[in-house]
C-alpha cells in the first residue's frame, strides 16, 4: 500500500510501487558497512517513503570466496602489512577510461563469484543501486551496459585516494569525500559532472550536539582530573600493539586516562583488564560500543588506525587525531592527507616509544593545547555532511523519475 507522499515507480504492465534502493556493502573491515548503514538510516529519516534494502555482498558469495576476500584482507594488513602495501600499489597503475585486459579478467572472475548477488539484484529489481564498497559495483555495471540489469549504479567512495578496482565506465554517479578523490576519477575520464564532493557519509549521532563534558564523563564513569585519551586498534580487527600501547601511555603521564577500545575482540579485552595500569583506573578497556561519538567528544586526542569512516567520524566531531603507523596503501594515503592539512599526526615508526612514536607524540601533543586546537579547527574545516548530501541527491532523483 502507498500513500499519497509515496516515491513510485512504474513496473512492467502499468501498475506502480513504491520505489526501491539497494545499498551494497562488503564486510571487508568494518568502515564500508558503516557508511552503508549510514546512508540507510539517512534514507529512513530523510525518504521514508523509499524501500530501502542494505546488504552485505559477501553474503552471497561462497565460503572459499569470503575467506580470500574478507579473512585475506585481515591476514594481509596485520600481519604482511609491507607485502600488502606492494601488491596493493601493482594493482594500482592503471589509468584512464579503457580497462586493460588484466581489469577484465578479473571482472569477469567476480561476476562469477557474484552470481547469487546479480540473481538477487534481479529479483529485488531496485530502482538505484548506491554502492559503498568497490567489488559489486564494475559487476553491476558490466551487466547493466550488456543488458542485463537495469538499475542506474552508484558509488560512494570510502577512501581518499580510491584504488583503481573501485572503477568503472558504467557508474552513473560517484559521491567522493575530498578534493584529491575528485581528481582521482576525473584522471580515470569521469566527467566532472557526475561527481560530487560530497563527504563521507557518517551516522548523525557524530555531529548532532552532545551533553556538558562533565555529564559525559559521569555517565562513562570516566574520571573528571585526568585527560582522557581514545585509543582504537580497530573496530574488527586490530591493527597495532595495543596493549603496549595502552600500557606505555598510562605510565607515562600520570595526569592521564587511556580509554583502550578493544572493538569485537574478547582477547584483546581481556588482556587490558588484566593490566596492573586497568586495575589502577589508568586504562579503561572498553568492547564494542556504540558510545564511540561520546569517547571522542571528552576526548583530548584520539590515537587510531586511518580508515576512512573513522577518520570521517573524527572530522565530524571533531577530534584531534594520532594516526597509528598505516598500512601501505589506502590508509597510508588517508594518513598523508589528513596530516599535509594539519588535521592529525602520524606514528611513522614501528617503535612505539621510540622518537615519533606514539607516547612521543602524545606527550607532546599534550603539553601544547594551542597545537590540539589547531589540529581540531583543521580536521572541522575538512568535514563535509556526506549522509545529508548523499541522501538528498538520491531522493531528488528518484522523484526525478518518469
Amino acid at each position: 500500500m502507498t500513500g499519497p507522499g509515496d516515491i513510485l515507480t512504474k513496473v512492467p504492465g502499468g501498475a506502480h510501487r513504491r520505489a526501491r534502493v539497494l545499498v551494497a556493502s562488503a564486510s571487508v573491515g568494518a568502515g564500508h558497512n558503516a557508511v552503508a548503514e549510514a546512508l540507510c538510516q539517512g534514507l529512513a529519516g530523510f525518504a521514508p517513503e523509499v524501500e530501502v534494502k542494505c546488504v552485505d555482498v559477501l553474503d552471497y558469495t561462497s565460503r572459499l570466496f569470503r575467506a580470500k576476500y574478507a579473512a585475506g584482507y585481515s591476514l594481509a594488513v596485520t600481519k604482511f602489512p609491507r607485502a600488502y602495501g606492494l601488491c596493493y600499489a601493482w594493482k594500482n597503475r592503471w589509468a584512464g577510461p579503457s580497462l586493460t585486459g588484466s581489469e577484465r579478467r578479473r571482472l569477469a572472475a567476480d561476476t562469477r563469484s557474484l552470481r547469487n548477488f546479480t540473481a538477487f539484484v534481479r529479483q529485488f529489481q531496485p530502482d538505484l543501486v548506491v554502492h559503498t564498497h568497490l567489488l559489486a559495483g564494475p559487476v553491476l555495471a558490466a551487466l547493466g551496459e550488456a543488458g542485463g540489469i537495469f538499475s542506474p549504479q552508484w558509488v560512494a567512495v570510502t577512501d581518499i585516494l580510491p584504488h583503481r578496482w573501485w572503477y568503472s565506465p558504467g557508474i552513473g554517479r560517484w559521491f567522493v569525500p575530498q578534493q584529491p578523490t575528485q581528481t582521482v576519477l576525473q584522471n580515470w575520464g569521469v566527467p566532472a559532472s557526475r561527481i560530487t564532493l560530497s563527504g563521507m557519509a557518517i551516522q548523525a549521532k557524530w555531529h548532532e550536539p552532545l551533553p556538558p563534558r562533565a555529564q559525559l564523563l559521569a555517565e562513562l564513569r570516566l574520571p573528571t582530573d585526568k585527560k582522557i585519551v581514545l585509543l582504537s586498534g580497530g573496530a574488527m580487527f586490530t591493527c597495532g600493539p595495543i596493549v603496549e600501547i595502552a600500557r606505555s601511555l598510562a605510565r607515562a603521564r600520570g595526569d592521564v586516562c587511556v580509554v583502550a577500545l578493544a572493538g569485537r575482540s574478547k582477547k584483546l579485552l581481556g588482556k587490558l583488564a588484566r593490566l596492573a595500569e586497568s586495575r589502577a583506573g589508568k586504562i579503561v578497556p572498553v568492547g564494542f560500543t556504540d558510545n564511540l561519538h561520546k569517547y571522542a567528544a571528552i576526548a583530548s586526542l584520539v590515537i587510531t588506525k586511518a580508515g576512512g569512516a573513522t577518520t570521517a567520524e573524527c572530522l565530524a566531531r571533531p577530534a584531534a587525531m594520532v594516526l597509528l603507523k598505516p598500512v601501505p596503501g589506502q590508509e597510508q594515503d588517508n594518513a598523508e592527507f589528513f596530516a599535509n592539512r594539519g588535521a592529525a599526526a602520524i606514528v611513522r615508526n614501528d617503535n612505539y616509544q621510540a622518537r615519533h612514536g606514539v607516547v612521543d607524540i602524545v606527550q607532546k601533543l599534550l603539553a601544547d593545547p594551542a597545537k590540539l586546537k589547531k589540529i581540531r579547527h583543521a580536521a572541522a574545516n575538512l568535514y563535509r555532511p556526506g549522509r545529508e548530501t548523499i541522501t538528498q541527491a538520491i531522493a531528488e532523483h528518484l522523484r526525478e523519475k518518469p
